[in-house]
C-alpha cells in the first residue's frame, strides 16, 4: 500500500543484528520541539520496536542543556530526532550537536515529516543540522533505521573485514 510503506519493510530478528545494535534500545527517537514531535517519535518508536529494532522514546526536553547529560544512551546505536515542523532549522543544529557531543558514534537520522517536501530541501535541512540521514516520512525513517542494521551486518561478515591467519 502506498499509504503504509513500512509494511513492506522486513522484520529482523534480534540475534541477526549486529552486536552494537543488540542492546536493549538500539534505536533512541527523539522530540524535536513539540508534543507533535513527541507523538511522531512515539509512532516511529512503536514501528521500529514491531519491524524487529527495540526503540525508547524521548521526549523534546530530553536535549535541553539541563537534562542531556542524564540522557540513558547505553546501546544506542541510531538516534531518530523528529519534526513535524521547519521552522526552525538553527534548533535543528543545535540538538543534533548534543546528540553528536553524547553520542559520538551513533548514527543521527534527522525526520523531517512535513507534506510534500520536496528531497533538495530535505537535503538542506539535513546538511545544515549536520545530521548523518534524512528522511521525509515515518516509512522513510524506518527503512533507514533497517538499512543501517543490515548494512552494519553485512560489513560485518563480509571477507574484508574479517581477520586472515596467514
Amino acid at each position: 500500500r502506498e499509504d503504509a510503506p513500512y509494511e513492506n519493510l522486513p522484520i529482523l530478528n534480534k540475534e541477526d543484528l549486529p552486536p552494537e545494535w543488540q542492546g536493549e534500545y538500539p534505536v533512541l527517537c527523539v522530540a524535536g520541539r513539540s508534543l507533535i514531535d513527541e507523538a511522531a517519535a512515539i509512532m516511529l518508536g512503536q514501528l521500529s520496536t514491531s519491524h524487529g529494532i527495540a526503540a525508547r522514546v524521548e521526549a523534546a526536553e530530553a536535549l535541553s542543556n539541563a537534562n542531556i547529560f542524564r540522557l540513558e544512551t547505553t546501546g544506542v546505536a541510531i538516534v531518530c530526532l523528529i519534526y513535524m515542523d521547519a521552522s526552525s532549522p538553527a534548533h535543528m543544529r543545535y540538538s543534533v550537536r548534543r546528540l553528536r557531543r553524547k553520542l559520538p558514534k551513533a548514527t543521527i537520522i534527522l525526520g523531517c515529516w512535513i507534506k510534500d517536501m520536496d528531497p533538495e530541501s530535505l537535503e538542506k535541512l539535513r546538511d545544515g543540522a549536520k545530521a548523518d540521514l534524512a528522511a521525509a516520512s515515518v516509512g522513510e525513517a524506518l527503512k533507514l533505521c533497517i538499512e543501517a542494521a543490515g548494512q552494519k551486518a553485512r560489513a560485518r561478515t563480509t571477507p574484508e573485514n574479517q581477520s586472515r591467519t596467514t
